[in-house]
């Protein structure tokens, strides 16, 4: 087992890696597409010729994350028994299905059932590819190979925004504009899924359920892969032979009663930290049109500012990929919290157009390092045979605190106005920042096998 894992972790980026890291961007592109459309939606459904009631509007925007709350943690459950690759084919096939069933849904009752159960799969399907990609990848690399990963697939989260800002007057074929991204969403999906059955399971999962015979084949396949980016690293003992040697052990994993405690309070820790994220970065994408419909801008320049605000994390993700494997994942988690606070105040405190601009783009890049690095930290604090579902669990609290988002302050923004929501959301971030900095685990639980 020990051998496998240091092979893995002694190998450069290959062509296998690349490949795999492609594939996942698409389905992790996938997911951002469907999950955006959201954000869009508030804004279509909040102006002329479509208004809706906040309560009602809410109900529609937090039914897929109802799904999520459900659906995350079962999935994972399922994962961590019965693969990574198997589940994930699942996930984004069903995606793929109920994104087609939402673009022909005839009313918004329908739309809201078919969302909760698109939720099912779509709040699985980010922490099962991070779980897949932090098996596969060498360790000394993995936060920027990650990273990159996600720059990619952040470029999908704002093809439905323009994608309606641009097709709002033409309606093409009679189609309202709204239903063209989730016929998109869903082929990709599809794409993906088709793509994703090509991959190998994960080799550190293989191991975890003793398949080491597969796991070494895994492994084989990735060292006869070519590299192409970074140095190979000799970490393995070779034999009289000059060849290298595999010895592979039935070492037991540790158990769970020696794990309980340390396992119960970095949970917590990572429920508390997931709960929190969607009251700053949800909110703040949600709010933004209806804010600044009711400061007096139209929908498209509306649609304008919030399809620019998904720009940001790509870039974001993209250049913090370079630094992330040398800073602290907790140090790096505060950061990006201090500068999406920054940004939120500029935001709700200077309504000019250039300040708005430069605060919902640097909101963007601050949650565009947050949410992989969130997710890759907590991957990496648990052991492989707890990580689909410990992610997966606490992912589904991260989807409670999507439910209420929309439903508590779309109905608040009406009533209060933007001071109130702004404060729920300075809130959310100050707690973050304040857990992150001073409850942070600073290490793996166990080395990730």
């Amino acid at each position: 087992m020990t051998g496998i894992v240091e092979r893995m972790d002694s190998l450069s980026i290959t062509r296998l890696h690349v490949f795999a890291g492609l594939v996942c961007a698409f389905a992790l592109g996938a997911d951002l597409m469907d999950m955006s459309i959201g954000s869009a939606l508030t804004a279509v459904f909040s102006a002329t010729p479509h208004p809706m009631d906040p309560k009602r509007l809410g109900w529609l925007i937090s039914s897929v994350y109802v799904g999520a709350v459900l659906g995350g943690p079962a999935l994972g459950w399922v994962a961590d028994r019965r693969g990574f690759k198997r589940v994930t084919v699942a996930a984004l096939s069903w995606v793929g299905l109920t994104s087609m069933l939402a673009a022909s849904s005839d009313n918004t009752i329908w739309l809201s059932v078919v969302r909760l159960l698109s939720g099912l799969a779509l709040g699985a399907i980010p922490p099962l590819i991070i779980a897949y990609l932090t098996a596969i990848a060498p360790s000394r690399v993995r936060g920027l190979y990650i990273f990159w990963i996600c720059a990619i697939s952040f470029l999908a989260a704002p093809a439905p925004i323009f994608m309606i800002r641009w097709l709002t007057p033409l309606q093409p074929l009679g189609i309202d504009a709204w239903r063209w991204p989730f016929a998109v969403a869903g082929l990709l999906s599809f794409g993906a899924s088709a793509a994703f059955v090509r991959l190998p399971e994960s080799p550190r999962w293989l191991l975890n359920q003793h398949r080491f015979a597969q796991a070494a084949s895994v492994c084989e396949k990735l060292e006869r892969s070519p590299p192409v980016w970074g140095r190979r690293t000799e970490s393995c003992e070779k034999g009289p032979d000059g060849a290298r040697e595999l010895t592979v052990t039935s070492q037991p994993l540790p158990s769970r009663l020696r794990l309980m405690g340390g396992f119960k309070a970095r949970f917590a820790f990572l429920v508390a930290l997931y709960f929190l994220h969607p009251w700053a970065t949800l909110g703040f994408s949600l709010l933004t049109g209806p804010i600044l419909l009711a400061r007096g801008y139209d929908l498209k320049d509306t649609l304008l500012f919030v399809g620019m605000a998904t720009f940001g994390p790509s870039l974001s993700t993209w250049i913090a990929g370079l630094l992330i494997d040398r800073l602290q994942r907790s140090t790096a988690l505060a950061l990006s919290g201090v500068l999406m606070l920054a940004a939120a105040i500029v935001f709700f405190t200077l309504p000019t157009a250039g300040w708005i601009t430069i605060a919902v783009v640097a909101f963007g890049i601050g949650s565009g390092f947050y949410v992989p690095l969130m997710s890759t930290y907590g991957a990496e604090i648990f052991i492989t045979g707890a990580q689909a579902s410990a992610t997966g669990s606490a992912w589904a609290i991260n989807r409670i605190g999507a439910v209420a988002v929309p439903i508590v302050l779309l109905p608040l923004l009406q009533q209060r106005g933007a001071g109130s929501v702004a404060l729920c959301i300075y809130l959310a971030l100050g707690l973050s920042i304040l857990l992150v900095s001073v409850l942070g685990p600073r290490s793996p639980a166990a080395p990730i096998r």
